[in-house]
């Protein structure tokens, strides 16, 4: 029975003593069956919690159920903080719009760098917008971040919601932000995670980022977050 590698995005209570857990693999999103782990002595117990990574294995089936387990990493500092967890719920939110034919394995490796960076570095938010503007690539809904969308320019003045991408300055629309917005938007998309640590951004360009990713998701991906409104609320 071959062994899996997944990261376990959330469960469900199933039946009186078992779980059913949500993970992202190298394959795709998976759910799996966990027999028992609603008992507090129960040996599988902690194969159910949300934001760990496991080895495992599964016994076939149109539910899988989970046969063996190991802990390969917990992201413990995100379960014991409020923010990191709802920033880690945050990014969660999106891989189910992935599709099958998504690349699993760099999707995966994406999503566990930044949990990794979420649980041990101090800003969440940054690295939660670097897996935003990051995963658009993976629906195929990357923004043009080089020249004006509209016309090749590259003298570039905000970047447009409804256009998808940057424009200059002949070509603002209704919904646009500014160059600073622009430009760390960009600096976002292309730079490595472990870089963006010591990336600096007022609290008025984040305000202006989570209104270009919110408004972008819904108007291309027709998409809501419902965990990014609850953090804007709080």
């Amino acid at each position: 029975m071959a062994k899996n590698k997944g990261i376990i995005l959330r469960s469900i209570d199933f039946k009186e003593t078992s779980k059913i857990i949500y993970l992202i693999t190298e394959s795709g999103i998976r759910s799996v069956i966990v027999r028992g782990a609603k008992k507090l002595t129960g040996r599988t117990l902690f194969l159910t919690n949300s934001f760990t990574e496991i080895e495992y294995q599964a016994k076939e089936a149109d539910l899988p159920v989970l046969t063996d387990g190991d802990l390969l990493f917990d992201f413990s500092g995100i379960r014991n903080d409020y923010l990191k967890y709802f920033f880690a719920e945050n990014i969660s939110a999106y891989l189910y719009l992935a599709s099958p034919e998504v690349d699993f394995p760099l999707l995966y490796r994406l999503f566990q760098a930044s949990l990794k960076l979420i649980d041990n570095y101090q800003d969440a938010e940054i690295i939660s917008f670097a897996f935003e503007i990051k995963f658009l690539f993976f629906l195929g809904l990357k923004p043009e971040l080089t020249n004006c969308v509209c016309c090749g320019n590259l003298e570039i003045a905000a970047i447009d919601v409804d256009k998808g991408g940057f424009i200059c300055h002949l070509h603002k629309g209704s919904q646009t932000f500014d160059s600073e917005v622009a430009l760390a938007i960009k600096e976002l998309y292309y730079s490595k995670l472990e870089l963006l640590k010591d990336l600096s951004l007022s609290s008025n360009v984040r305000q202006e980022i989570r209104q270009f990713i919110s408004s972008y998701y819904q108007r291309h991906a027709n998409f809501i977050n419902k965990v990014t409104t609850n953090i804007r609320k709080d």
